[in-house]
Order: C-alpha cells, then structure tokens, then sequence
C-alpha cells in the first residue's frame, strides 16, 4: 500500500525540526551539567557537616512533624461526607503503614 504525499511532508518536517531540538536539549543539558555537579557538592559538604547530628535520623524527625502539623482534622471542622471520613483515616493508617514496614523489615 503506498503511503500519502501528506504523511512524507510530515515526516521530512519532523526529522528537520527534530535536529534542533535535540541540538537545544544537548546544549540545555551541557549548561546544567556544572549546576547539578555544584549541587552534588555541596549536598556532600551538608553531609559532612550533619554527621555530628546522626542525619540518618532526620528523614523520621521531619515525617513526624509533617504528622504533627498535617496529619489529621480535627472532627469539629469537617462535614459529614465520604472525603472527610476518607481525611479522617489517613493519620492512623500513615501510622498503621509505618509501623507496618518497620516491623516486616527495617
């Protein structure tokens, strides 16, 4: 089955455009690189300096105070309905999950 006229046009535009967007994204990619490197760096020097303070136990301070703070409603401000019920449920059953993997694993 022979292909269309309007299908080749197409593809010789796709292929033509699709060279300087691939030049463009390389050339984004070359300028990030330094940025990302940079980051790196100084992501390992927080490290280092966060040794002292145990980090590997900052990951549970900060979830524990995003439970605090957004973990749950408080009852007298939520209507009847199905998502508040649903919004009521999240805080012990992130809790019920937690303790759910730390025990099978962690």
């Amino acid at each position: 089955m022979p292909v269309p006229s309007q299908t080749s046009g197409g593809v010789e535009f796709a292929l033509a455009n699709g060279k300087t967007v691939i030049i463009a994204v390389l050339q984004g990619l070359n300028a990030a690189v330094p940025l990302i490197e940079s980051g790196i760096a100084s992501a390992k020097s927080l490290a280092k300096k966060l040794e002292p303070y145990h980090p590997q136990e900052l990951s549970t301070i900060v979830f524990g105070l995003m439970l605090i703070f957004f973990g749950g409603q408080s009852p007298h401000s939520v209507l009847l309905s199905t998502q508040a019920l649903t919004s009521l449920l999240q805080f012990p059953i992130t809790l019920a999950a937690i303790e759910a993997f730390r025990i099978c694993g962690w």
